[in-house]
């Protein structure tokens, strides 16, 4: 058999809680769910600056007046803290936070009530999430944003961590058009069940988006283990989306992913079980993932040779 298989459901759809679009809320009805202080985050509010004390939505002059980025936002905030973020495109992603939250003191990140914050990735280079959550970090909530066009995961945890990330809650979140929607999370669960190691992100060698996915629509994402080679696994993820009302189904993309199993203790590659093929299908899938890695050997040692 090829491995371990997952198979995950995500419904890619959301909604907004609150007041109407364009309504106005005092900031002295917003609270801070933790029981921190509340502030603010307004890129579209003349006089917004994160040099501000980020206590006020609007600007009244002075260091009165909403933060600029949400950024500063996650670096500023501590256990119960609140920020929340008013209508705009904020073109930022691989956001974290400086701070842990706690369990009876949850930090949130939030839209504003009523507007549409929309998080956008468009432009960043590398593999980048929209809020990533490093190890050893838990009791976030996140909640009411759009978060688009990133290059990974809309929000993602450390891969390499082996573990928990306690209390964090995502809640009325648009998440759309990532490059790794749920897809490096589905890989990454069936190189940990093949491994029972953490694994680290070695290689994409190749994404094909062949349809897209509709808010509203389910998305059906299988991975299964095509190639081991000693400490690393190639994953083969393939998405279907499902229209909940017709029924119609359509494979929408295909990702091969290759990851490295880590030491716990040392974090350095170490060896995983190797690979049962039980069917022609698995041998035959095993047979390109072979010509998949002499590919990328070829493509790394070529990368070598043209460095001064």
């Amino acid at each position: 058999m090829a491995g371990a298989a997952a198979l995950l459901v995500v419904l890619v759809a959301g909604g907004r809680d609150g007041s109407p679009p364009g309504s106005d809320v005092a900031a002295t009805s917003l609270v801070s769910p933790g029981g921190g202080p509340v502030y603010y985050v307004a890129g579209e509010e003349p006089g917004a600056g994160d040099a501000n004390n980020g206590l006020y939505p609007t600007y009244r002059g002075g260091e009165d007046g909403p933060w600029l980025t949400l950024q500063h936002a996650a670096d500023i905030m501590s256990a119960g803290a609140t920020t929340y973020v008013r209508a705009g495109v904020y073109h930022e992603s691989g956001i974290t936070f400086a701070a842990t939250g706690r369990a009876e003191a949850p930090i949130t990140l939030a839209g504003y009530p009523g507007e549409e914050a929309i998080v956008d990735g468009s432009g960043a280079e590398g593999l980048l999430p929209g809020i990533g959550i490093a190890e050893g970090q838990g009791y976030y909530t996140i909640q009411a944003l759009t978060i688009r066009h990133m290059t990974w995961s809309g929000i993602a945890t450390d891969p390499a961590s082996s573990v928990r990330f306690p209390g964090i809650v995502i809640r009325d979140c648009i998440l759309y058009a990532n490059g790794w929607s749920g897809i490096d999370l589905a890989a990454a669960v069936v190189a940990n069940r093949h491994s029972r190691r953490p694994v680290v992100t070695a290689a994409i060698d190749e994404m094909s988006f062949l349809a897209p996915i509709e808010v509203g629509q389910l998305a059906e994402i299988d991975a299964r283990i095509t190639l081991v080679d000693h400490s690393s696994m190639e994953i083969r993820v393939d998405v279907q989306s499902e229209d909940l009302l017709s029924g119609e189904r359509r494979h929408t993309s295909t990702a091969y992913v290759t990851f490295v199993a880590l030491d716990p203790v040392t974090r350095r590659p170490t060896p995983v079980p190797p690979l049962v093929l039980e069917s022609e299908d698995e041998r035959q899938e095993h047979a390109r993932a072979q010509e998949r890695r002499h590919r990328r050997l070829e493509r790394r040692t070529a990368a070598a040779a043209r460095r001064p």
